[in-house]
């Protein structure tokens, strides 16, 4: 069922030659899943690996399998079939599990040569990494074994030529089979094999293993795998792959003591050669360039070369030292160097697009080094070189004299032989020109940035590069500013620096890290609520054959209109498709008399299902839902469709001249067809498809990123098309954003138009506005903005013909390498956002107001609105932007833009808006013998001068946007509000207040959720919520802020009011029940499954914690103009105007505004532990009696009885504790140690996080734990190989150092493009690798001598460049 976890099992099946019918098959419920699978012909067996757990890890949902030779949670497993009936002859396990998708390194299994004799090769990721430190290979079935008299001499003593069966026993002895219980139990092999955490950076391991018995020979620890190559002699095995090698990932000391060098922080490929008969590395080789160089397999011939495949981001690849080529795109000259030799040009170019790449190694045809004069091996192991005197040897790469590690984007380092020839050294520019500071070059006056999040970078404002005082480590002048050192040790932006000349304008943390308040925040608003707008319906999709991602709304007369991306989740490609008639479906009203919508009407909507084969965006349509805004009854729905993404921006409607007239807009790849109410239909095609019927499965029709833009105009009654056009077109990216109607059935659009030169040249945005014919859609005028990166909103006024637009001047809202900010001469800052005011005529610019920030925008962002002010309100617009002043200014000033105009009078000027507030003043304005000076002339009153004091800014730590007031003749500023990232403005129509709506996060990842001024609203399960917030119009202050959700993601993106005061608010929710505001409750019940799972209640809400099993449209009405009492209060009054003082009922609770019964529980947000007990709290939730019995309350989640704590390291990896837990008797609130068996382990920088948080103290820890001072210590249960004293293979070896560990370069000068294997709106790192650090962990032994071997190293010989676009997309 939709709430069920999926259970997965694995197989292994046989295939016959002649048709594909499976000749038999054998399925594993004891695996999540089987994986590699090898046939071995000298005997007809296979060789599978294999996990039990599908999903890697374990937590609520993903429980791995019971398996009868697992000794741990979830184990790796290997096996030997026959191939004759995939009957098992033995298998073996250890702990771990790989964590395996498309980008995840995933290990290989691989047959031993002949010449090494009767072995597999294993290898696996993940293995005893976590909780158990090392780990014995000595695990799985039983052995064969002859017995006699009790006493059993395993297989492996006996035969190990073959597979030993009864005929090899002894007369009088008895044979057991293998993997029967009283076989030789694998653990009393005891052949000391092991893998394991041996230090840091290791978290795969190669095994290997006897092929007939399975006895595990040795474990080799190492990076993770992507393939095993055996050579030729059988004297060694090649492992090859992909690796990290930033401190962000456990510092790269991947192959024992061997780190090998940092690619810009981004992966190379390794190919390590490792022997045979002890599991020793001999040597490691890297490959790659200032890009990702991935390697997913290879393979050999019998003459000893490897070859690996893969995909790469480098231009200029690096291989091995002796091969370096450039990849050339699309036959564009990239020789920018043409003048050289090698024409190699810059070497720390990414491409533009993932390239598929495969490359020969001559592994068997080792050369000597070209730098090298003579070369000897120490002890046989370790190579003692001695370098030509004008070169360096650097990571076994032979450098000349002068180059540089631009390939690794480090241009400042240089090989100077007179200062070593070991070790890049740093160029005559460092110390100058240039800094290098944590790894990384720096240009003179460069600052510090420090990364918060994918999407936010915050910016220093004195941390930086100043060559002459300091070229390694950043400066600060101790004359202006002392670093703030944060409670936990952090010295990190936007809180690093402290002002002390008495000028800071920023935002700075004071150093005992309590919340930052710049500006005062005031604590008596949004808490006027004695009195609150109730919801009347909500409307709903209720099929989980069809989703639509709402993004905008519209009102007409009784009709609200909502539009987004519309599709049908059936695709042909998928199994048991089946086509049906009725996709998508909304049904309405839902009410509370009517909670479930038994009485609901629906209406349907046959959609075409698209194949999936290029990735689930290219099935959206463009989709329109009309409901009845009085009764919430869904009318109709109208699609516009065709191949490749639709993605919907814009929604406006009107009555004009011509009827009733719907406008829509967005871009698209593709096709996008509409009908016309004859029966024809209008198409149009992307420009980057040739612009053909024949082409819209052009590459461009399904990728996104070749957008045009499109606007229709429609009759807003059926939904015929008038007409349908693509504009404008791009060769990059373009869209039509916003859209507004005029009384003719003009249509007003904004938007963007980037274009590229080349697919090495970055793109180019340009803003525009323009007007489109009612008739036929033709241009009537068109404005183009450069200094801006986009035009976002707009908004037509039909009281002067006057439009209002929003807009930035950087498309990406953000500042890097290749997003360039626009050069705006209104503004001030490094990207700004812009309010312009335009005419209608000829779209020619009144005034523009700036201020500093940006809305990064996309798909799922909140992007802000404008609107009009109500006309007893006056002559205002209301603005809201995201991300205004939340980075370096802190709190700013709004005057700011072109100057006003005014009148001069012996150079007295008089700026308009004391002239007259009512219109745009003229010349005719000014007094006789005064001269008129325009608006935007550099004569003009300046805007700064206004001095309005109206600002915006980080008011405290959860702001991060900005509500402005504008006279809308003048632009004068009149207030700045802030408050959380808005979706919608809507005006009051008694114009003293306006509405704004979105949806907010309170949990702490997301600053503490007090977007409200000194009000924080709940938090739904770290999940958002939808809020309605009332700001009164003549102060900007919050009169209430109202919350709305489920235990789900509900996401309002819009909402429109009419002139009874009702707002409409539309969007998208995965919450089953949804408490609207505390005043109307609702289920969604999905394809009409009998969800009330509690029919015995009248209500029969059943489970009110369920999430939806997709994305359900929802459009709600909220009378905003009837507001009521609160049902619970018995009195209510304002203290000064402004705060409820309520008197509650004796059986009641008002928590967060809302009213709940004795006995109610917060399920609803995931907190079934919290109760309303009147006789504890009337005010806030009270902890339940199951609480210190039953359950515990930690970090505000409910835990069950015995339930460890975890912490996700990143969205794929989840440690859980073996020492935390829930001890209700022993504390009920905070996790509970036993101390007799543990102690915590507080590491350096003050954390105890899983899996390093628990010591044993008992002398019986086999976990791996960091030491307190997190200072290096390891345990190393492997024979040194270095020690020149006799060892014992058997000992332990505990490793003690100083800790080396590097602090990662939070701004390395490179982007990083990760893998699009995560959602778009959360900004996380991708699967397989780590979001975080692991806390500071042991160094590996410096004097290992595995991986040393490096006298002669493999000839790369070929690189065969295939030019290949790989285009992945998920959702």
């Amino acid at each position: 069922g939709p709430d069920e976890p999926a259970i997965c099992d694995g197989f292994v099946a046989k295939f016959d030659a002649g048709d594909g019918s499976i000749v038999w098959e054998q399925m594993f419920e004891d695996l999540g899943a089987a994986m590699w699978i090898k046939y071995d012909d000298t005997d007809d067996s296979l060789y599978v690996t294999g996990t039990t757990s599908y999903f890697g890890e374990s937590s609520e949902g993903k429980v791995p399998k019971e398996n009868a030779h697992c000794n741990h949670e979830i184990c790796a497993v290997t096996m030997r079939l026959s191939s004759d009936d995939g009957s098992t002859d033995w298998v073996r396990t250890t702990n771990g599990s790989p964590r395996w998708n498309f980008f995840d390194q995933t290990g290989d299994i691989s047959l031993a040569n002949d010449i090494d004799g009767p072995y597999i090769y294993v290898a696996l990721d993940d293995i005893g990494e976590d909780a158990e430190g090392v780990i014995n290979l000595d695990e799985g079935s039983s052995y064969a074994a002859c017995s006699n008299g009790g006493q059993l001499t395993p297989e492996y003593e006996i035969d190990t030529t073959k597979l030993i069966t009864a005929e090899d026993c002894p007369e009088g002895s008895t044979f057991v089979n293998r993997g029967q219980d009283a076989g030789f139990p694998a653990a009393d092999a005891a052949t000391n094999a092991k893998c394991g955490k041996g230090h840091e950076s290791v978290d795969a391991c190669i095994i290997k293993y006897h092929k007939y018995t399975g006895l595990p020979i040795w474990g080799s620890n190492i990076h993770p795998v992507a393939a095993l190559v055996p050579s030729v002699d059988g004297k060694s095995i090649m492992a090859t792959g992909w690796y990290w090698a930033n401190s962000k990932y456990s510092m790269g000391h991947h192959f024992d003591s061997v780190a090998l060098p940092d690619y810009n922080s981004i992966e190379g490929v390794y190919n390590a050669k490792i022997n045979t008969e002890s599991g020793e590395g001999e040597y490691v080789m890297h490959s790659g360039g200032v890009g990702k160089t991935r390697v997913y397999d290879a393979v050999g011939n019998d003459k000893g070369d490897v070859f690996m495949v893969g995909y790469t981001q480098s231009a200029v690849i690096d291989w091995g030292g002796t091969l370096q080529t450039k990849i050339i795109e699309e036959g564009e000259d990239q020789n920018d160097d043409a003048g050289t030799a090698f024409q190699m040009g810059k070497v720390s170019s990414n491409t533009a697009e993932y390239q598929f790449f495969a490359v020969k190694l001559a592994a068997e045809l080792p050369v000597p080094l070209s730098c090298v004069e003579s070369c000897t091996l120490e002890g046989d192991k370790v190579a003692k070189s001695v370098i030509e005197s004008k070169s360096c040897l650097i990571d076994n790469v032979c450098y000349e004299e002068g180059d540089t590690a631009e390939i690794f984007g480090r241009a400042c380092l240089v090989c100077n032989p007179g200062m070593s020839q070991t070790e890049w050294s740093l160029a005559d520019t460092v110390g100058e020109l240039e800094c290098f500071i944590n790894s990384v070059c720096y240009d003179m006056d460069s600052y510090y940035t420090f990364r918060e999040s994918r999407s936010k970078i915050h910016t220093s404002s004195c941390q930086h590069c100043n060559p002459a005082m300091s070229s390694t480590e950043w400066y600060v002048d101790t004359a202006k500013f002392e670093l703030n050192i944060t409670s936990d040790g952090m010295i990190e932006p936007p809180y690093d620096c402290i002002d002390i000349t008495g000028d800071d304008t920023t935002s700075t943390e004071p150093t005992n890290a309590v919340a930052t308040i710049v500006n005062d925040v005031p604590n008596d608003t949004y808490q006027e609520t004695c009195e609150l707008p109730p919801f009347e319906w909500a409307a709903y999709g209720t099929r989980l054959t069809g989703r639509m991602y709402t993004r905008r709304a519209a009102l007409l007369g009784d009709s609200l209109y909502a539009t987004g991306y519309l599709k049908s989740t059936g695709a042909p490609d998928k199994e048991d498709f089946q086509e049906i008639n009725d996709d998508f479906g909304v049904s309405g009203p839902f009410t509370s008399e009517d909670p479930t919508g038994a009485d609901a009407v629906q209406v349907v909507k046959d959609l075409v299902s698209y194949t999936t084969e290029h990735g689930s965006f290219a099935q959206y349509e463009v989709g329109v839902v009309k409901i009845n805004a009085n009764s919430g009854e869904p009318e109709d729905i109208f699609v516009y469709y065709g191949e490749g993404q639709d993605e919907t921006a814009g929604l406006a409607t009107k009555a004009t001249s011509i009827g009733n007239v719907m406008a829509i807009s967005g871009h698209f790849v593709g096709s996008l067809s509409a009908d016309h109410s004859d029966g024809t239909t209008s198409t149009i095609y992307n420009s980057n498809t040739n612009g053909t019927a024949d082409f819209v499965q052009h590459p461009n029709a399904i990728k996104n990123g070749f957008d045009d833009g499109f606007v229709i105009s429609a009759d807003a009654d059926t939904g015929d098309a008038k007409w349908i056009i693509a504009h404008p077109k791009s060769n990059k990216d373009a869209q039509t954003v916003g859209v507004d109607v005029d009384a003719d059935g003009n249509i007003y659009g904004a938007g963007y138009t980037c274009n590229t030169e080349g697919p090495d040249e970055p793109a180019i945005c340009d803003g525009f506005v323009a007007k489109f014919d009612a008739g036929d859609g033709s241009i009537v005028w068109e404005q183009m903005f450069e200094d801006l990166g986009a035009a976002m909103w707009i908004k037509y006024d039909d009281t002067d013909d006057s439009l209002y637009v929003t807009g930035t001047t950087s498309y990406f809202g953000e500042s890097s390498e290749g997003k360039v900010p626009k050069e705006n001469a209104h503004c001030n800052h490094e990207i700004c956002a812009v309010t312009m005011r335009l005419s209608s005529d000829d779209g020619s610019t009144d005034w523009v107001r700036t201020t500093n920030g940006s809305p990064r925008w996309n798909f799922f962002d909140q992007t802000g609105d404008i609107s009009l002010a109500n006309d007893i309100d006056g002559p205002y617009i209301y603005v809201a932007l995201d991300d205004i002043g939340e980075d370096a200014e802190g709190v700013i000033n709004l005057d700011e833009g072109s100057s006003y105009a005014a009148c001069s009078n012996g150079g007295q000027l008089t700026p308009e808006y004391e002239i007259d507030t009512t219109k745009l003043i003229t010349a005719e304005d000014c007094p006789e013998g005064s001269t008129f000076v325009n608006r935007g002339q550099d004569a003009g009153f300046p805007a700064a001068d206004a001095a309005t004091n109206a600002k915006c800014g980080k008011g405290h730590e959860s702001v991060d946007a900005c509500i402005i007031k504008y006279h809308k003749y003048t632009g004068l500023p009149i207030w700045g509000s802030n408050i959380h990232p808005v979706a919608a403005l809507v005006p009051s129509v008694d114009g003293k207040s306006i509405m704004a709506t979105g949806w907010y996060w309170a949990n702490s990842k997301y600053s503490m959720g007090h977007h409200f001024d000194s009000v924080a609203l709940p938090d739904y399960n770290s999940i958002e919520g939808v809020y309605n917030a009332k700001i009164n119009t003549e102060s900007g202050e919050g009169e209430y802020v109202m919350h709305s959700g489920g235990v789900g993601k509900t996401r309002v993106y819009d909402a429109v009011g009419n002139d009874k005061g009702d707002v409409f608010m539309v969007g998208y929710t995965q919450s089953a029940v949804i408490d609207w505001g505390g005043t109307l409750q609702t289920k969604i019940i999905e394809e009409g499954e009998d969800q009330n799972d509690d029919a015995g209640t009248a209500f029969q809400m059943g489970k009110v914690s369920s999430n939806t099993a997709e994305y359900q449209f929802f459009a709600v009405k909220l009378a905003a103009e009837l507001p009521v009492p609160l049902s619970c209060v018995e009195s209510c009054t304002l203290e000064g105007d402004k705060v409820a003082k309520s008197v509650i009922e004796s059986k009641s609770c008002l928590i967060d505004n809302v009213c709940y019964e004795e006995g109610d529980t917060a399920e609803i947000f995931g907190r079934a532990c919290l109760v309303c007990n009147p006789g504890m709290s009337q005010t806030e939730w009270s902890l339940a009696d199951t609480v210190g019995e039953l359950e515990c309350f930690i970090n505000s989640v409910c835990y069950d009885m015995d339930s460890y704590y975890t912490f996700r390291e990143s969205r794929s990896k989840i440690h859980t504790s073996s020492c935390q837990h829930c001890n209700p008797a022993m504390s009920s609130t905070e996790w509970y140690v036993d101390t007799a068996k543990f102690e915590l382990n507080i590491t350096s920088d003050g954390m105890i996080e899983p899996p390093y948080d628990c010591i044993d103290i008992t002398g019986d820890d086999t976990t791996s734990t960091e030491p307190t001072n997190a200072v290096a210590t390891t345990v190393i249960t492997k024979e040194d190989t270095t020690s020149t004293k006799p060892t014992n293979a058997d000992a332990i070896i505990v490793i003690t150092g100083k800790d080396t560990t590097l602090s990662e370069p939070t701004n390395a000068d490179a982007a990083i493009v990760d893998d699009p294997v995560t959602s778009a709106d959360d900004p996380v790192t991708s699967a397989d690798e780590p979001a975080t650090s692991a806390d500071e962990l042991p160094t590996p032994p410096e004097d290992k001598a595995s991986n040393h071997a490096s006298d002669e190293l493999a000839l790369t010989s070929i690189a065969k460049l295939v030019l290949s676009v790989v285009i992945v997309v998920f959702f």
